[in-house]
């Protein structure tokens, strides 16, 4: 018996569910296993002792937001407060059935990272890193895009698969090529920096009309799709 308390101890301390009883991220009485880490998966729907969603902080004293995987459960919505930073160390999944609104915040992904189900990210006016080996937009999930920026700088090859647009995007990794599969639509800038080397492997990628595609000294473009050149 020991052994089985043992084992579902280690179990249920892999996730924390989202309460409700203010906005506030690092209130422990907010979730029901403590604060999301690094090892802990956060859990969002509609708080079940109150009716405030989660707003992701400012760092404060070098105390940064994070979480294993980010699971939004139907009806749930995960803001960003005024300079919030959440960091996404989950290899697994972002399960979004509900609603995550950026604002003018940022997260980041260290690993590789599925957008899955029907929910919405709004990226606002935000900032996305991308570390990443994988990011794939499962068919039936929104990325709006807004005024956001991201960056793709993992430090291996990545991987970008799935229908999807990007207001800027940044590829910033020179540590291993960067393949685009599926169809890419830059909505105002794409930036290849020094050294970059990206591939169109399969699919199209599309400049929209005031879009602008810019490739550093030393970078590379290798086209295997459609290229629609727009702007």
């Amino acid at each position: 018996s020991c052994l089985l308390l043992s084992t579902y101890s280690q179990l249920y301390a892999q996730f924390t569910q989202w309460r409700g009883l203010s906005t506030t991220w690092n209130d422990p009485n907010n979730w029901t296993n403590g604060v999301p880490t690094s090892t802990k998966e956060t859990r969002i729907s509609i708080g079940s002792a109150g009716n405030y969603d989660p707003f992701v902080p400012a760092p404060s004293d070098g105390d940064t937001a994070k979480t294993q995987d980010l699971q939004i459960q139907s009806g749930g919505k995960l803001y960003f407060a005024n300079g919030g930073i959440l960091i996404v160390y989950g290899t697994e999944k972002l399960q979004n059935d509900g609603l995550i609104s950026l604002g003018n915040g940022r997260i980041i992904f260290k690993n590789s990272i599925t957008f899955l189900q029907g929910g919405t990210f709004d990226a606002g006016g935000g900032s996305l890193d991308f570390q990443g080996v994988t990011w794939e937009n499962k068919p039936g999930s929104t990325f709006d895009a807004g005024t956001s920026s991201v960056t793709f700088n993992g430090t291996t090859s990545q991987t970008i698969s799935g229908d999807i647009s990007f207001y800027n995007a940044e590829i910033a990794n020179n540590s291993g090529a960067v393949t685009l599969s599926g169809n890419i639509t830059i909505v105002n800038s794409m930036v290849l920096d020094s050294g970059v080397s990206v591939n169109l492997a399969s699919g199209s990628l599309t400049l929209a009309s005031s879009a602008t595609l810019q490739l550093e000294s030393g970078s590379s473009l290798s086209l295997n799709g459609s290229f629609n050149n727009y702007g």
